[in-house]
């Protein structure tokens, strides 16, 4: 079962498989978080439809972190 994960900090989508855990081969950030979007959904979406959603979904993920980190 493919399985998208997100990098918050670039906004990078990757498609993995069998990993337990995804790195990011663009900036290097390790432990990247599992995204609520099928493969399905994803690969019927178009490319700037896959940069918005990642946008969107990065912006989340940090604001969460940042309230983590205030409690």
């Amino acid at each position: 079962m493919m399985k998208l994960y997100l990098c918050p900090d670039c906004n990078r989508l990757v498609l993995a498989s069998r990993r337990a855990s995804v790195d990011c081969s663009r900036c290097g950030r390790k432990h990247l978080p599992l995204t609520k979007l099928s493969f399905l959904e994803y690969s019927e979406m178009s490319e700037e439809k896959r940069q918005e959603y990642a946008r969107l979904q990065a912006k989340k993920i940090k604001e969460s972190q940042k309230k983590a980190e205030e409690k």
